[in-house]
């Protein structure tokens, strides 16, 4: 059982009414870990400081970061996609503005998705920053934007560094009052296939694909389920599961059908020195709803393991699968409810997940190629987009259970709590006894607990 405790001290600071106006947010957490007896700690800040220097401009700028550190001395700095806005908009212009955005460092907080649970397109093999300039056209109720990344890689051969880049188009329309449709296209350049060039041969992976989202809401909608899973890569997780929701009317409900697809050019395994394109794709479905005090949720994603290895491809790297793979898509269920006690201040919740893993067992390689001999032995399961877990000759993959139980205090405005404990059931593990055994399946299960809390000044 792995047991995580983990408390989050927040404070929110606003400033007066004068010409530059903003807020300041600090938090700091610590967690420990069982078995291992380890100790991790954590500091977060995100300051927001806006100010209008006429009738039409507005500059803004948003700096968040994280700092972390553990028992064993290691310390880190993280940034979690600040930036610096500029708005123009004419009094005359109706309902019209244009901005440009700067990402300096990160700039995760623009992605190829809507969702953080189906995010792809990160840069591979990065070496330190990767900035982002987005420019938009806001006009009523239809908005469109563009951006652009670079960041730095090095090359395998000559290890001089070569710019990398990524283009984006995005772009929202109201259909109604309730109906909404979104998209979002991107192109990049992500460097040379690494098994190639070593061997002086030039290549490139380029990636390519689109999402897309229609939703429907009323009654003003319904914020997402706190689920510490689906917000792991979020740059707000913290705000998002300590942020309560809207109660000003008796019913709600927010529907969306996510999904996309995405292609990029990979080592072909069967023809030595060419390169393929693999295509895959993610769809999402979520359901959300309140009646008076009472929220429930449900929704269901399918995820084939080449996208879920989008962004590590490849079951060797930055190769294709082989022709006669066999694959299967992960399958994840998700149902949601919680109450709010309006007396007491309190939310109950409960998350229940249940997942088949993604999964390819792959042939015996053809001569010349340099496929894993593991990739033979039985089927391999896809934990995270660089986790694999190899099953022995002949077993399948099995369901995984995970369950989150929550309780949130907000009734008083400066102070909010959160505590969260789960539990993981996974019975897809596997690890080799020594070199010349095969795997042996195991049964992984663990739990954490979580304290979150908010002050607000």
């Amino acid at each position: 059982m792995r047991i995580v405790g983990l408390v989050v001290l927040c404070a929110s600071i606003a400033s007066a009414q004068t010409r530059a106006e903003g807020t300041f947010t600090a938090g700091a957490g610590a967690s420990v870990q069982f078995p291992g007896d380890t100790l991790e700690a954590q500091t977060a800040f995100d300051v927001l400081l806006e100010r209008g220097f006429s009738s039409s401009l507005t500059v803004s700028a948003r700096l968040v970061a994280l700092v972390f550190g553990n028992a064993a001395g290691a310390f880190g700095f993280q940034d979690l996609s600040s930036s610096v806005r500029v708005q123009f908009r004419r009094p005359s212009w109706d309902s019209t503005a244009v901005y440009l955005e700067l990402y300096p460092f990160d700039s995760r907080r623009v992605r190829s998705t809507f969702d953080f649970a189906n995010y792809w397109g990160k840069p591979l093999r990065p070496r330190g920053v990767a900035p982002l300039l987005t420019a938009g056209v806001v006009h009523r109720n239809f908005s469109i934007w563009v951006a652009a990344r670079t960041y730095q890689q090095y090359d395998d051969q000559t290890f001089e560094p070569l710019l990398r880049w990524t283009g984006m188009l995005g772009a929202g329309v109201a259909l109604s009052s309730h109906l909404n449709a979104e998209m979002i296209l991107t192109a990049s350049d992500r460097g040379d296939v690494p098994g190639l060039a070593n061997q002086g041969i030039p290549t490139s992976v380029i990636a390519a694909g689109g999402s897309a989202r229609i939703s429907w809401q009323t009654g003003g909608g319904v914020n997402a389920v706190r689920d510490p899973a689906s917000l792991a890569d979020d740059p707000d997780r913290f705000a998002r599961l300590l942020t309560g929701d809207h109660y000003e009317t008796s019913r709600a409900a927010w529907v969306g059908l996510e999904g996309g697809v995405a292609s990029q050019n990979l080592e072909d395994p069967e023809v030595f020195g060419k390169t393929r394109r693999e295509l895959t794709g993610y769809v999402d479905f979520q359901a959300r709803f309140r009646v008076e005090s009472l929220r429930l949720f449900a929704s269901v994603r399918l995820k084939p393991p080449q996208f879920i290895r989008f962004d590590s491809p490849g079951a060797s790297p930055y190769k294709g699968f082989p022709a006669g793979t066999v694959t299967q898509d992960e399958v994840a269920g998700l149902f949601g409810i919680d109450r709010r006690f309006a007396r007491s201040g309190l939310v109950t919740g409960l998350v229940l997940r249940l997942s088949r893993p993604a999964n390819f067992k792959s042939p015996s390689f053809s001569p010349g190629g340099n496929e894993p001999l593991a990739l033979a032995m039985g089927k391999v399961v896809v934990l995270s987009d660089n986790g694999f877990a190899i099953l022995p000759a002949g077993e399948q993959a099995q369901p995984r259970f995970q369950a989150t139980a929550s309780l949130l205090f907000n009734r008083f405005e400066p102070l909010s709590a959160l505590l969260q404990a789960g539990y993981d059931l996974d019975p897809n593990f596997a690890y080799f006894l020594d070199a010349n055994a095969a795997p042996r399946r195991v049964l992984h299960h663990g739990g954490f607990v979580s304290l979150f809390i908010q002050l607000t000044f």
